[in-house]
């Protein structure tokens, strides 16, 4: 069973939100959505359970028919809201969203040297520059 999900349909927000809380049980520390329309991206993201998270409002306004959401029980970089997921970062290949489950074991040596400091304290949070960088 994964706390993850990605859809693509009309209004791919809804059946994230339905995926999500029917898997909150994997994860009930943070809850998170991203959508993609036209080109732009729509995140969401909070501390607490998905009922707790989303208002239809939050719903109405993650616009797209892409998407991604991710429910979180840390096991790694802590209990805070920027550990949160999906992270949605700026690269030079453009914006992207991305959620991962679990931890990346050996992070810092495959960065080769400290990473830069960062809010973000999650094993995916510090290696995705990594992952952006070697696909440039």
């Amino acid at each position: 069973i994964l706390s993850c999900r990605v859809y693509g349909q009309q209004h791919a927000a809804r059946s994230i939100f339905f995926a999500l809380y029917a898997l909150q049980h994997r994860g009930q520390e943070s809850a998170g959505i991203c959508t993609s329309h036209m080109h732009q991206f729509h995140l969401v993201r909070e501390m607490g359970l998905v009922s707790q998270v989303f208002t239809e409002a939050h719903i109405d306004s993650l616009k797209g028919r892409l998407g991604i959401g991710h429910t979180r029980y840390s096991t790694a970089g802590g209990y805070t809201r920027t550990n949160a997921q999906p992270f949605l970062i700026e690269t030079d290949l453009g914006r992207i969203a991305v959620a991962h489950n679990g931890q990346v074991s050996g992070v810092l040596r495959l960065l080769g040297c400290p990473p830069k400091e960062r809010a973000w304290r999650s094993d995916t949070a510090k290696i995705l520059p990594f992952a952006v960088q070697c696909a440039l």
